[in-house]
């Protein structure tokens, strides 16, 4: 902690920024086909987030602090350390689209044999593009890893309720 900057106030040295965008839609249907109930749910997920991040705060390794500064062996002395810039930063743009489908029968619960199925899909895509720095004077890392998952799960469930009369 800076003793001049106060309790509530922190320094960073890199400008720094986190656009968090999103748009999300839901709907539900339930309807009735004879003696069957009929749900249909779904939804849509797009969300977008932008950040430059100051990453400075790495420097507070303690020992290890010329592990994030220099280069050379600091335990060598015929080995020269040099050490660069402190100044860190880490850019990220990141894309989230999400879309589920849920649909499910059921027979009405007061019956003495219920029924109830379904079907589920999810489908998740997220795109990253990130760039960051070191205090080493090398090029920036840049990663951009791309994940797609698709669940499709489907389930039948049964259960009966049996009476019985005690018989004296």
């Amino acid at each position: 902690m800076e003793p001049g900057l106060g309790t509530e106030s922190s320094a960073t040295f890199q400008p720094d920024y986190n656009l968090d965008d999103f748009g999300l839609t839901t709907w539900t249907l339930n309807g009735r086909l004879a003696n069957l109930e009929l749900i249909y749910t779904g939804g849509r997920l797009d969300r977008s987030v932008d950040a430059l991040i100051d990453y400075i705060h790495y420097n507070n390794g303690g020992g290890y602090i010329t592990y994030y500064l220099c280069s050379g062996n600091i335990y060598d002395l015929s080995d020269p350390n040099h050490c660069f810039d402190p100044g860190k930063w880490y850019l990220e743009d990141t894309r989230n689209r999400r879309t589920t489908h849920e649909f499910r029968i059921h027979t009405a619960q007061d019956r003495r044999v219920r029924l109830l199925g379904g079907v589920y899909y999810n489908d998740i895509e997220t795109n990253t593009s990130a760039i960051s720095t070191t205090a080493l004077p090398i090029e920036p890392s840049v990663s951009t890893p791309t994940t797609t998952t698709t669940t499709i799960a489907a389930m039948v469930s049964w259960s009966a309720t049996l009476r019985c009369r005690p018989t004296a």
